[in-house]
């Protein structure tokens, strides 16, 4: 009779422990709720295009200049003390915050430009040199190509950019 109450005592403590261990977890089939991710934000060409004397940097999405597009989502004069993206619908100018005294015409160098907003809104270029004229031909225009990142508090986008900058 021992065994047989010792045996019972076991299978109802294993049991229990079992339960209590289900209990704290949900059931497989119901999802628990997810924080939804922000609305990335809206990248597309400059509408009223700015008046820049002088040389400029124009990048544009891949795609637009296949599809024989010139819009650029980027321009800036060359020294980089004026720039516009378009975000949100709306033409943005851009303070430089960080750029390059010089773009060195080699390619594979590569380009860092960090520019400020209006509205906490920040805006990076990662170039590469791409195309240079070669040393037999004058010319001042630098073939380039990287990624244009945009954030504004917790919304970003993020788009390849192909252009040149030149005169």
């Amino acid at each position: 009779m021992n065994r047989f109450l010792l045996l019972l005592a076991f299978l109802l403590c294993g049991a229990s422990a079992l339960w209590a261990g289900q209990a704290g977890n949900p059931p497989e089939n119901i999802s628990t709720p997810t924080k939804a991710l922000p609305k990335p934000l809206a990248l597309g060409p400059v509408k009223n295009r700015p008046i820049i004397e002088g040389c400029v940097c124009e990048f544009q999405q891949p795609g637009a200049r296949v599809k024989g597009l010139s819009d650029a989502v980027f321009i800036s004069a060359i020294g980089w003390d004026q720039a516009w993206i378009h975000v949100e619908q709306a033409d943005i100018p851009l303070k430089k915050v960080s750029t390059p005294a010089k773009i060195v015409d080699r390619k594979g160098e590569k380009v860092k430009a960090v520019f400020s907003g209006p509205a906490e809104l920040s805006a990076d270029l990662d170039l590469t040199v791409e195309n240079v004229c070669p040393a037999s031909e004058p010319c001042d225009t630098i073939g380039l190509d990287g990624v244009l990142n945009v954030m504004q508090g917790d919304r970003k986008a993020t788009t390849r950019v192909t252009g040149s900058c030149g005169c």
